[in-house]
């Protein structure tokens, strides 16, 4: 039952896969008929050679119908054309050409197949992650997706394609008993030792490698895993001296993950080897009885050999893809995880803006993944020219509260009403231009100042953008820079500080001409100073709209309309 569970799960990949490629999947296809083509063609060059040897050295190997098969000519000419050979070298030439032809032919649009797979795929499993419910989304470990992105995606096409290539091998098979029975019927019986012997072979050294590639994968992970560790706290290993304890944790890790390798890699490289040193142990035992007992006449026996040997490179491969692909499965399914989750029929990209005058929470609760209550009874009312104030400790739900408004997460129970109507009768991306959301760490993309500003307001022009660098005091500081507004952010550019960087993100929001605008510990690294001056500026440039504030800091926001204390998910004041 075991086994036959395995089959099943193998079978769901392969379709999963059939999914995932899309379109592309009929390129895969088209190769693998032609690769079945150049696998015809392998079969009948090794047909003809048999017939041509057996013609030459006058030893009834093949019936006759059989010997002039390939080159359809009398077997007294093939003879009388040895002795020059050209008659022979033109025929063979010919079909060594069209076998070249077709592996090229298979090999290029396996490639296309391959790029092509992979993209569709990678492309669709990000617009799945961009376009699905953010608490969704949240559920999935960022090192993951980016994993899944990257690596896992690239080996489970990879492995895929390469398995539906591999599987002409079954008719390859079929090819060599067809032409083990011409050469003897009884010849047949031989297939048999190597068929016990090769599937319960195939199945156990398989599982071997499994294991040992699932160690060497967990710990490759452990590796990653600290070396990510390190990335991210150098400031505290320095600080705490502990560069040489770190160092050699990561040595004895990478070590580790080495020496697994080398020994999967060893394995992997033996195991062509092992099959066939044990076929030629199978054919001696074959070879023995038959001499014997006298079964079969030598000519039969060196055929079979011949067959054999040029049937070996086609097992040996097929069984290398089969490994890979296997050990790709979990992979595959972890690809097709993220592929089939359902989009947000909410998104409505030609969406407008709408006017927002009015907001009401109505009696919300919230939780994650149904455990705790972040939330609990939240009633709210937000109004047209209203300036907001939500305060409370960190974890204690203030931030939740506006991820709801935005359709980040979903309410457990109650509603959110803007205007009147239920929030999620709004297209998602009504609600995201009409309201402006800033965060406490916003990432800016690495172009210019005036692009970045431009993000929220693709018209903006440059008096404009000064405007709104002026509202948060950076107009200054921009002017003085070599390029000025179009001066170059991030890894390639100027390097901002953390709360200037705040502070384009406030300006990029200004600019936006929505009638929301929210934000959450959007100035926490800035000055306290600086950081009053700017709500400010801001509350009177935004007096017609609905401004919400979360901060630690209540002093440096004097001028509120209402204002809020969250504490354990519940409303104290």
């Amino acid at each position: 039952m075991q086994y036959l569970e395995k089959i099943k799960n193998m079978i769901t990949s392969v379709y999963h896969l059939h999914i995932m490629a899309g379109p592309h999947i009929n390129i895969l296809y088209f190769s693998a008929f032609v690769s079945f083509l150049n696998v015809l063609i392998e079969g009948l060059i090794t047909f003809g050679l048999i017939s041509v040897a057996s013609s030459f050295f006058e030893v009834s190997v093949l019936p006759e119908i059989f010997q002039s098969f390939l080159f359809l000519i009398n077997i007294d000419q093939i003879k009388s054309s040895v002795e020059d050979g050209l008659l022979v070298a033109i025929y063979l030439f010919i079909a060594l050409i069209l076998r070249s032809l077709f592996t090229f032919i298979s090999s290029y649009l396996s490639i296309i197949a391959k790029n092509k797979i992979l993209s569709h795929i990678r492309t669709n499993v990000i617009k799945k992650a961009l376009s699905i419910d953010f608490q969704d989304f949240s559920y999935i470990k960022s090192g993951s997706l980016e994993q899944i992105i990257s690596a896992e995606s690239k080996h489970v096409t990879n492995s895929f394609v390469n398995f539906v290539l591999s599987l002409n091998i079954i008719f390859y098979g079929l090819l060599l008993i067809t032409l083990i029975y011409l050469v003897n019927p009884l010849l047949t019986i031989t297939i048999l030792p190597f068929l016990l012997f090769f599937i319960p072979f195939k199945y156990l050294y398989s599982k071997f490698i499994r294991i040992i590639s699932g160690q060497a994968i967990s710990l490759n992970f452990k590796l990653m895993e600290k070396l990510n560790q390190i990335l991210t706290t150098i400031k505290e290993i320095r600080i705490n001296n502990t560069i040489k304890k770190n160092l050699n944790s990561i040595k004895n890790k990478a070590e580790s993950n080495a020496n697994k390798n080398i020994f999967y890699q060893s394995l992997v490289a033996l195991e062509p080897t092992l099959i066939q040193l044990i076929s030629v142990l199978i054919f001696g035992i074959i070879y023995y009885f038959s001499v014997a007992f006298d079964f079969f006449s030598n000519s039969a026996l060196i055929a079979l050999i011949f067959i054999l040997y040029r049937t070996t490179p086609y097992i040996v491969k097929a069984s290398k893809n089969f490994n890979q692909f296997i050990l790709y499965l979990p992979g595959t399914e972890r690809v097709y995880s993220i592929y089939a989750l359902e989009a947000n029929n909410r998104e409505d990209h030609n969406a407008e803006k709408i006017d927002i005058t009015n907001i009401k929470y109505k009696n919300i609760t919230f939780s994650y993944n149904n455990r705790d209550l972040i939330l609990d009874g939240i009633n709210l009312e937000f109004n047209q020219g209203e300036t907001i104030f939500i305060d409370g400790k960190s974890g204690s739900g203030k931030s939740t509260i506006l991820n709801l408004l935005i359709s980040l997460y979903s309410p457990v129970s109650g509603s959110i009403l803007i205007n009147g109507k239920d929030y999620k009768n709004y297209h998602l991306n009504v609600l995201i231009n009409s309201i402006s959301f800033v965060p406490q760490k916003m990432k800016l993309p690495n172009i210019s100042i005036l692009n970045i500003l431009r993000t929220s307001n693709y018209d903006l022009d440059e008096k404009q953008a000064y405007e709104l660098l002026e509202l948060v005091e950076m107009k200054d500081i921009v002017i003085n820079l070599p390029n000025g507004i179009n001066t170059i952010i991030g890894q390639k550019g100027i390097d901002f500080s953390g709360g200037q960087m705040q502070r384009l993100a406030l300006a990029s929001s200004l600019g936006s001409g929505k009638s929301c605008y929210i934000f959450d510990e959007a100035t926490s690294e800035i000055d306290i100073d600086l950081e009053e001056r700017i709500n400010r500026n801001i509350r009177k440039f935004l007096k017609n709209k609905i401004i919400i504030f979360t901060s630690h800091r209540r002093d440096n926001l004097a001028e509120y309309d209402k204002s809020f204390s969250i504490e354990d998910g519940k409303i104290t004041n």
